[in-house]
């Protein structure tokens, strides 16, 4: 099937967890290129978070999709929410040389379309740079299916715990499984019915059949179950059909009265069958007449359920057989063949169930139930039944059923598995806890994941497609024992976006228990990430310091003091770094020794600010003095000195540090390093400029770029650097005049 864009309306892009596409170091190198962008009018904060890098595709009506569309091909249509493109108008938009690419996510069914050009002439107007969200038709299933995994899960999750407690206790599973089993089969009733979900009704009865069959209750016998379970799928006789029957003024002189008589006995429903014999309107012509009707009445009200049904069917039985006999030699012949044929019904004569049976579930279930009982013979009346009613093997349900009754239960669970994954998943899991997969492995197979491992994955799979069921798909895999699911596990977390910390937890904690070290690390820093795009600096450094991501932490650390040199020192981004700067006995030490050359540039721009030209001095100098100083920096910071140099000024170095810095100037000026310095203090003078002119902003009373905004004649980077130069040597004159 091709896929097509048009408008649609406008839908909410924050409506569930995005995901990434995996995390990049938080001060790559590389950029992504032709990546979809995002203008907005917010201040741009300190760090922002990068673009995923993705390959793009590129969607255009050319004349080779026109031919196709001519030749009847189905093509799919992708609304995007106010595209600025027409329907019906791909191919005018597109010769005005522009483009809509498309990313589709790596793991989920949805993606990302933005306009771009297809050439550098082309234009794309303001209000078409933005991005869309798309999704894939029919491959998402909808929130309220979302809710049924989940309801799913956390009962699988209650089922997990009862097993581990019973097997503290040393008791079997299959103690405690007929509850949980009746509590999935609600689940999934009450889901199907709010859902009107076609699939998911068959599922539920598949699931039903197999309960009825394996999973019993101890007050119910494996007939009565299985007779439910028809009742249920298969309901005759209809409401309507008794209701005109019985609420008619003579019910038995009605044609189909006895046949109502005969059916609901074939189904199990004695006491409505009794019932209609009550309010029959029957006239008994006389006393034996009146007795053998009294007989069939009371066979009907006495049927045996339960616990004493299998012991006590014998002899309801003949008591069926002894009022058959008895009504063989009854005068009425509509009174001794309704009741003959009843007796017949209730003994279990194949060849009458027959005659009233039209499936062959409803033929399986009243021999199971009238003939005899014993769980044993249930395949055997499967299989009479299916002679004279096939199965119908176009119908997923029907064949799963019947494999069900076969004792195939793995061919029930592949039916299962196309109908409804989750349903056929936990399927899977009550039989093996149960044990009834055990007989279905051998030596080519050993190798492989076992059916309930296989559908788990599947269902994990299915479960990735929607964001919001991430970590229930994650729990699912921890159950398995399959390298697999590792794998998989691994490709997962690092393509889920966090978003918020709650949501990181949960990520570490997986990967804690999966032993996947490097996932762990990526995930920190992509939130790290996050945390930057934030201005939550502390945090980052935090994040990245539990993974020992050095790296980024120095790269950070860098940035601080770049945006601090042209911004004029800002105010501190967030309270963590503010206590650390403070308080650097409550940074820790790892943090504390990255976070050094910044703490003094820091601890500069407080004493300069208090008066202390002293103290100030001495905290630049050793910074420029710093031995790991990165040289893009060094004049930056050498033309902070330039008011502290002022003649105006008392001076405050000793000729020592003096001497230092102008050995350092002098190296820098030598040194390959001289243009990245130069420039980087050009793009400091420029900042200062803009502060100033565009912004129509003061810069700070103690900053040194103040003299040297000029419109008229803007200073350059390399008068400014002259005059450091200059400024040093006067200064060390000074000193020595004072006769240091």
């Amino acid at each position: 099937m091709n896929f097509s864009f048009s408008a649609g309306n406008p839908t909410d892009i924050n409506k569930s967890i995005p995901l990434f596409g995996g995390p990049q170091s938080v001060f790559s190198s590389t950029k992504s290129s032709n990546s979809p962008s995002v203008k907005t009018n917010e201040q741009t904060n300190i760090f922002q978070s990068r673009g995923i890098n993705v390959k793009e595709q590129r969607v255009d009506n050319d004349e080779e999709d026109e031919d196709e569309e001519e030749e009847g091909e189905e093509v799919g249509v992708v609304p995007l929410p106010d595209a600025p493109v027409a329907h019906g108008m791909m191919n005018e938009f597109s010769k005005r040389g522009r483009t809509l690419k498309f990313v589709m996510h790596p793991l989920l069914s949805e993606g990302t379309a933005w306009i771009d050009k297809k050439s550098g002439d082309a234009v794309v107007l303001p209000e078409e740079t933005k991005i869309f969200p798309t999704s894939i038709p029919g491959t998402n299933r909808s929130v309220e299916y979302s809710s049924f995994i989940i309801e799913s899960h956390e009962l699988y999750a209650q089922l997990q715990d009862a097993a581990q407690e019973a097997a503290q206790q040393n008791t079997m599973d299959e103690n405690i499984l007929p509850a949980f089993a009746q509590r999935f089969l609600q689940i999934i009733d009450a889901w199907r019915r709010r859902l009107d979900d076609e699939a998911l009704s068959d599922a539920y009865t598949l699931n039903h059949c197999l309960f009825a069959t394996y999973f019993l209750d101890k007050n119910t016998t494996r007939a009565e179950a299985v007779m439910n379970w028809v009742n249920q799928y298969i309901p005759r006789p209809s409401n309507e059909e008794t209701r005109v029957i019985m609420t008619s003024m003579s019910p038995v002189s009605q044609p189909g009265f006895w046949d109502l008589v005969h059916l609901t006995a074939t189904r199990g429903l004695f006491l409505q069958c009794s019932n209609c014999l009550k309010q029959s309107g029957i006239v008994a012509p006389d006393v034996r007449s009146h007795g053998v009707l009294q007989s069939a009445i009371s066979v009907l009200e006495s049927a045996p359920k339960g616990a004493q049904a299998f012991m006590a069917h014998r002899q309801w039985r003949a008591r069926a057989i002894t009022f058959g006999d008895d009504a063989a030699r009854l005068s009425d012949s509509s009174l001794r063949n309704g009741l003959t044929t009843l007796s017949k019904i209730l003994r279990g004569d194949i060849d009458t169930i027959f005659a009233f049976a039209e499936t062959w579930q409803e033929a399986t279930a009243s021999l199971f139930l009238l003939h005899d009982p014993s769980p044993a013979r249930l395949t055997e009346y499967f299989e009479m039944a299916t002679q004279e009613f096939p199965v119908d093997s176009t119908l997923l349900v029907d064949e799963g059923c019947a494999a069900l009754f076969a004792n195939n239960i793995p061919k029930a669970l592949v039916c299962a598995e196309g109908l409804d994954i989750c349903v056929a998943a936990h399927m899977a899991d009550f039989c093996d806890r149960q044990r009834m997969l055990d007989d279905f492995f051998d030596v080519e197979t050993i190798d492989r994941p076992s059916i309930r491992d296989y559908l788990f994955i599947k269902h994990a799979e299915m479960c990735f497609s929607t964001s919001e069921m991430v970590f229930v798909g994650v729990a699912y895999l921890r159950d398995t024992e399959v390298d697999e699911s590792i794998t998989l596990i691994r490709n997962i977390v690092t393509q889920v976006y966090p978003q918020d910390e709650s949501v990181v937890e949960s990520l570490l904690a997986v990967c804690d228990e999966a032993g996947l070290q490097n996932e762990r690390i990526e995930i920190v820093t992509a939130w790290s990430k996050q945390q930057l795009s934030k201005n939550k600096i502390g945090s980052a450094l935090q994040w990245l310091s539990s993974v020992s991501n050095y790296v980024d932490i120095r790269a950070i650390i860098w940035t601080l003091l770049e945006t601090s040199l042209l911004q004029g020192c800002p105010p501190l981004p967030d309270p963590i770094l503010s206590e650390y700067l403070t308080s650097p006995h409550l940074c820790p030490d790892v943090i504390r020794e990255f976070l050094a050359p910044y703490a003094i540039y820091y601890s500069y721009r407080a004493q300069l600010a208090e008066g202390n030209l002293p103290d100030a001095a001495a905290y630049l100098t050793s910074l420029i003095q710093f031995s790991y100083l990165p040289s893009k920096y060094a004049l930056a910071l050498m033309a902070e000195l330039l008011p502290i140099l002022d003649r105006t000024q008392p001076r405050v170095l000793p000729a020592s540090e003096i001497t230092s810095v102008m050995t350092l100037f002098y190296r820098l000026q030598k040194s390959q390093e001289i243009k990245e310095s130069l420039d980087f203090l050009q793009d400091v003078l420029d900042e200062a400029k803009r502060i100033v002119v565009k912004e129509g902003a003061a810069l700070d009373d103690f900053d040194w770029r103040a003299p040297f905004i000029d419109e008229q004649r803007p200073a350059s980077a390399k008068e400014v650097s002259r005059l450091v130069r200059e400024s040093l040597v006067r200064e060390i004159s000074r000193a020595y005049l004072d006769e240091e």
